[in-house]
């Protein structure tokens, strides 16, 4: 009755494209995490990194339409996926990537 009120909702295929990388690295850190024994006291930026380092390959080859605009976005999309899983705080995880980031092993 109302439909001509109602919001339509603006197709992005960048955004749909990078919510589904970030729920597919979600599931891939929830599966890394149950099958991981990480040190207690060792940083998660270590952990980040451990987990990092093979996916950057699979989201090259996966999801190249965002990869192909910077490289940053996989780190953005893997930080995303770490604090939709709620395995850490947001904060936590921004502190880790950040400390990444200062040991240069973001830039590839």
């Amino acid at each position: 009755m109302f439909r001509l009120f109602k919001k339509k909702r603006k197709l992005d295929p960048m955004a749909d494209l990078l919510n589904l990388a970030i729920e597919d690295l979600e599931e891939k850190w929830i599966s890394f995490t149950k099958t991981t024994r990480f040190k207690s006291s060792g940083p998660i930026s270590e952990n980040i990194d451990i987990f990092a380092q093979p996916l950057v390959q699979f989201f090259k080859e996966q999801y190249m339409t965002l990869y192909q605009f910077s490289g940053r976005i996989f780190w953005y999309t893997v930080s995303k996926a770490i604090v939709k899983s709620k395995t850490y705080p947001k904060f936590e995880v921004e502190l880790a990537i950040g400390e990444l980031e200062d040991r240069n092993k973001l830039d590839w």
